[in-house]
């Protein structure tokens, strides 16, 4: 029998968990029963897919109504001929069901954003319920799955959306682990680059810097754990909309000399490494891939009660409210006064992590999905390749 293909479409160019998730499964899917193919724009995560042995094809995919994507999936289709179509993102999703994938072919989409928390943010309504019934129609129709992460996504598409549940997979998600003992060389690099005095204590969060994110409230935190612990460095990895919003809230909180704001960083672990408390205070997460991260580096957390962060972290991880600030400085100062709690958690988030998020779990999860998909869909409809334009993909 023929490899299946495998082809992944996301309309993000940088190197964040979508992708992570992506390189991941080109890594450990079974090269000897997959080829993998990825349509991305130009950029970082392009290059890393390339890297791990993925086709790729360089496609731009505007917010905005253009033909361009849609023409050049087709010829995507055309020339790399999947078996599965696994869209990551609701933009890329929307271009491949426009282009008239093939007969033969099974469209799914992996959901990385939407959680039953989310409907209940403080957030403009209209471009919400716009987002939802376009959301409905592409997975009451050409979307053959939907795979969710967590249990709360699994309710926002069953009880928020009314999606059919024979069309939605749960699969527990993963992250690669640190690998290979940290080079004192590098930790030390990126300790003077962050300006770490010997002694400081780090307090480590990383995320896109918008609303969902939560960071202002670990910022309002700030003033109340440097009171117990002074020598606190709070490190916030991460860029987005909202990052000059934080940088000014902690000027305003007299906390700026204490509080470093360096943008995304290759070298998560390394950063891990250093750290002694990781900080999630999301309001909505759908698979917590820094807390996988964290709990991979055996490192103690603290979460917000919500969505995957509460399903993922377990009782291996101190919980406290959303949008609670007094809560969210209680539960760092406890950890930061007892190296004892710190060393326990941590030991106990690396068992879960080996337990429960290894990557070679959740890639057979995928494979067994990806064999029944193809199965399924040859059923339907013979494997032809229709796509409407003569021309040929090309990939990178």
């Amino acid at each position: 029998m023929e490899k299946t293909r495998v082809l992944f479409v996301t309309s993000e160019e940088y190197f964040g968990s979508i992708a992570k998730t992506v390189a991941m499964q080109i890594r450990f899917l079974d090269r000897s029963r997959f080829e993998t193919g990825v349509v991305c724009p130009p950029g970082e995560a392009s290059g890393r897919f390339k890297s791990e042995g993925a086709l790729t094809f360089p496609l731009v995919m505007p917010t905005k109504y253009d033909p361009r994507p849609v023409l050049g999936l087709r010829r995507v289709l055309s020339a790399f001929k999947p078996h599965i179509i696994n869209a990551q993102t609701m933009r890329s999703a929307w271009f491949c069901a426009l282009a008239a994938r093939p007969v033969g072919t099974a469209l799914v989409k992996s959901e990385h954003n939407w959680t039953e928390e989310i409907l209940r943010l403080p957030t403009d309504e209209s471009p919400k319920a716009l987002t939802r019934m376009l959301l409905k129609l592409l997975t009451k129709g050409p979307i053959d799955k939907v795979i969710v992460f967590s249990r709360s996504s699994a309710g926002f598409y069953l009880k928020g959306q009314g999606l059919d549940p024979a069309k939605l997979v749960t699969v527990r998600a993963a992250v690669d682990g640190p690998g290979e003992e940290l080079d004192s060389a590098r930790a030390l690099r990126l300790a003077h680059g962050l300006r770490l005095k010997e002694g400081s204590k780090i307090v480590s969060s990383f995320g896109r810097h918008d609303l969902v994110k939560g960071f202002t409230y670990l910022v309002e935190a700030m003033p109340r754990i440097l009171a117990e612990h002074p020598n606190t460095v709070f490190c916030l990895f991460g860029d987005g909309k909202q990052r000059q919003a934080l940088e000014s809230q902690a000027g305003r909180l007299g906390v700026s000399e204490m509080a470093r704001f360096p943008g995304w960083t290759d070298d998560v672990y390394a950063m891990l490494a250093l750290t002694d408390v990781v900080v999630m205070p999301s309001l909505s997460e759908v698979a917590g891939q820094s807390v996988m991260e964290a709990m991979a580096a055996g490192k103690p957390l603290v979460v917000t009660d919500v969505g995957a962060l509460r399903e993922y972290a377990g009782e291996d991880a101190l919980s406290v409210p959303p949008m609670d600030a007094k809560a969210l400085a209680r539960a760092v100062n406890r950890l930061l006064a007892s190296k004892e709690l710190r060393k326990r958690l941590g030991e106990a988030a690396r068992t879960r992590y080996e337990r429960l998020f290894l990557p070679q779990r959740f890639v057979s999860d995928m494979e067994r999905l990806y064999v029944d998909l193809r199965t399924n869909a040859d059923r339907r409809g013979d494997s032809s390749y229709d796509c409407q334009d003569g021309q040929s993909g090309r990939p990178s």
